[in-house]
């Protein structure tokens, strides 16, 4: 039987690795949403059609207020990853009620999940992407 300070070693090492996985996690999803908001705010006018062509009400106004929400909460994921985490969370699963209403619909629109970076059309492949970053956000609100 090994002796209570090595399981006590064990324990504390398990711990940190954890802790240091959810902190690789909270680190990715801001760099993600950084990206997403910057990317957006470059062309904010393009990024406002493209939020109209998704159907969304008053584009304009979103197309300012959604890439400050990313940015907030890649601030938070840094500072205080818990609200980072919930922040992120409700963001990333109001992103993904669009891109299952747009899938839905059979309309081939661009997602302008990352502005200007990217002018693929929604795809299954764009809610595989946003379950991983609904779980990342996820396990950062739940253990961070």
């Amino acid at each position: 039987m090994p002796a209570p300070t090595a399981s006590i070693a064990a324990a504390q090492l398990g711990a940190e690795r954890a802790v240091t996985l959810v902190h690789v996690a909270a680190w990715s999803l801001a760099l993600v949403l950084a990206v997403a908001a910057v990317a957006k705010l470059a062309r904010r006018d393009a990024t406002g059609a493209e939020m109209a062509q998704l159907g969304l009400a008053v584009p304009q106004l979103l197309a300012r207020l959604v890439p400050l929400a990313e940015l907030v909460s890649a601030v938070l994921l840094v500072v205080l990853p818990p609200w980072g985490g919930m922040l992120s969370f409700a963001l990333l699963a109001g992103f993904t009620a669009v891109l299952v209403q747009v899938l839905r619909s059979g309309q081939a629109v661009s997602c302008n999940c990352f502005g200007g970076l990217s002018s693929r059309p929604v795809s299954r492949w764009s809610l595989v992407r946003n379950t991983v970053l609904l779980a990342l956000a996820a396990v950062v609100a739940t253990t961070g």
